[in-house]
């Protein structure tokens, strides 16, 4: 990747972080200074302290040091050692306690970012139109919001910052260096950064390849997890766990072999450069005590000299695994960076206020709506024209295949036509419209989603535990058929009911979503297979209490049993995208 690409990537990151964390960030920078401060302080602090201890009379040659001392009443060297005991281990105290907070607040600001990061991403797919719902495979989305958006704070905010923190403090104490030996320091720097400089391009193109391996294994791996675990009824039956145990593995070890190759190549330069600053310091000593005339002298400025080394080798040393995990983290950047541009719709409700209904009172109709899934497959809806009065009961039938389940998507606004038109009430269903219609709906499919909470949250489904009416909840429980059911449940009501409703049959699971459905007490409920999984007692129980909710409820109804459509008024029969009829009840066929 191009630096002015790894720039523009890091421009666009930057434009995703709000303004409060941005002014956090600016009081962290005021820190990163201050620490920097303290760290030279501390450094310098090492050679008065070490000249104390090895030649204290040295103190007293100095014009400046020994008035000074003379003002706080020190005369003899021996009284000298304390106070400037307690000052070096001040001044490291003070340093290493800026430090620790520095570090915290930049851990702080780094996953308080990440959790907005994750929070948008997950706002923006919930909004996302359904159409792109259905091309796109949960697990990348999965892997999206946990994986990548966690990614981002340990491989890119995260090292940004130290990477930030670690050059201000090594400039401050390189420009301290400069006062007290300017060749020395210079050409030592230099030799140090010209080194990780030379490792960095020769572990680039590693650093890329691993880089690619972690984005995808990392969505590979969710999807392994996902499809395993959420098939595992079939999986222990058709005994097929050996080879799910393979593919995980398949996936699984490419994973950690890049993750281990990415940590070495940010760990390893670092023995090197420890070993040639070591030799670098040995030569020095060398030569500073072999070119003195008092040896013991230069031991202060060695202290001074290893100290700094000991503070500049793990500056540069993060400084580059920084870099590394940033090279490394760039395909998820780039990846979490395409989720959080994505515009949210115009019609998202930014607030808590609630969608108001449309007021429905004439009747929905659909004009010569035709519908295909892309431009390059077939319509799978062709021409199709019907209109559903205010308080019908509508059936819709046809084989497997047929558009029912197309026509429902295109009738609750999850899908928009190809061609043609939807109108409620004259108005046609655009975007506009579209949250104001939806309020108006319940769906009741199939296979009903249970939550792991309690019966009472499962039928007020969204709604918060302080906001539920209870006495609605039974009321639509009695009007399901379910209500017996639970009442003999341990906690009635506040029964939970396990995940995906595992303590629940699939007909009590269908009856919870009836349930649901009547509790928001909507103008319009579409009921897809709904009954399919109840007796035929239990649903002539559940379909006699939904024809006796009034005519200001419109129910529309797909059924494969004809039993179902009883109450029906008129029954569409949809074969191969097309209605083929608009009959009675009496008039089909058995």
């Amino acid at each position: 990747m191009k630096l002015e690409d790894q720039i523009n990537l890091m421009y666009r990151l930057w434009a995703q972080i709000n303004r409060a964390c941005k002014l956090q960030l600016a009081s962290i920078i005021v820190l990163m200074i201050i620490v920097a401060f303290a760290e030279v302080i501390s450094i310098g602090a090492i050679m008065p302290f070490l000249t104390v201890l090895i030649s204290p009379e040295l103190v007293f040659h100095h014009p400046i040091a020994s008035s000074t001392l003379r003002v706080f009443g020190i005369t003899e060297a021996s009284e000298l050692v304390l106070p400037v005991t307690i000052g070096f281990v001040l001044a490291v105290v003070i340093a290493n306690g800026l430090r620790m907070l520095l570090y915290w607040l930049q851990l702080h600001l780094s996953y308080r970012i990440g959790s907005d990061f994750s929070k948008n991403i997950f706002e923006r797919t919930l909004y996302r139109p359904y159409s792109e719902h259905l091309e796109k495979n949960s697990s990348e989305i999965i892997s999206a919001i946990m994986s990548k958006s966690d990614s981002i704070v340990g491989q890119v905010i995260q090292p940004s910052m130290t990477i930030l923190s670690s050059s201000i403090i090594l400039i401050v104490i390189t420009a301290t260096l400069i006062f007290i030996n300017p060749l020395l320091t210079l050409s030592g720097l230099v030799t140090l950064i010209f080194t990780y400089v030379l490792i960095a391009q020769f572990f680039k193109k590693s650093i890329d390849i691993q880089a690619k391996i972690i984005n995808e294994k990392n969505a590979k791996l969710v999807k392994v997890i996902q499809e395993s675990l959420g098939g595992i009824r079939d999986v222990i039956i058709d005994g097929t766990q050996k080879a799910y145990c393979r593919i995980f593995r398949d996936v699984d070890q490419p994973l950690k072999k890049a993750h281990a190759a990415v940590f070495a190549m940010i760990g390893m330069p670092r023995f090197l450069i420890e070993g040639i600053g070591i030799c670098a310091i040995a030569a020095l000593a060398y030569k500073l005590t072999i070119g003195s005339a008092v040896p013991q002298a230069a031991i202060p400025i060695l202290g001074v000299l290893v100290l700094c080394a000991q503070r500049l080798l793990p500056l540069l040393q993060n400084m580059y695994a920084s870099w590394t995990a940033i090279r490394a983290g760039k395909d998820v950047l780039a990846d979490t960076l395409t989720l959080l541009e994505r515009s949210l719709p115009e019609n998202t409700v930014a607030s808590n206020i609630k969608v108001k209904p449309i007021e429905f009172s004439c009747e929905i109709e659909f004009r010569d709506i035709q519908y295909a899934y892309n431009k390059n497959q077939r319509l799978v809806l062709n021409g199709v024209s019907f209109k559903i009065p205010k308080g019908s009961r509508t059936g819709v039938i046809g084989i497997t295949g047929g558009g029912k389940s197309t026509l429902l998507d295109l009738l609750m606004g999850l899908l928009s036509p190809t061609h043609g038109e939807i109108t409620i009430d004259g108005q046609c269903l655009n975007s506009r419209l579209m949250p104001s219609w939806q309020a108006c709906i319940s769906h009741v499919p199939q296979t009903v989603y249970i939550a792991d909470t309690s019966v009472a949250e499962n039928i007020a489904f969204g709604v918060p535990v302080e906001e539920i009416n209870h006495n609605n909840v039974i009321e639509a429980a009695k009007q399901a058929c379910i209500a017996d059911v639970i009442e003999a449940l341990p906690m009635e009501y506040n029964t939970h009911l396990g995940e995906r409703g595992a303590r629940l049959s699939g007909g009590q699971r269908q009856r919870i979503g009836i349930a649901r459905a009547l509790y928001k007490q909507s103008q319009v409920i579409i009921l897809d297979e709904a009954t399919s999984a109840l007796d035929n007692e239990t649903e002539e129980r559940v379909m006699q209490s939904l024809s006796r909710l009034g005519h200001d409820l419109t129910l529309v109804i797909v059924a494969h049993r004809l039993s179902t459509l009883k109450l029906c008024d008129q029954i569409l029969r949809l074969d191969s995208g097309v209605i083929k009829e608009v009959i009675g009840y009496e008039d089909l066929s058995f």
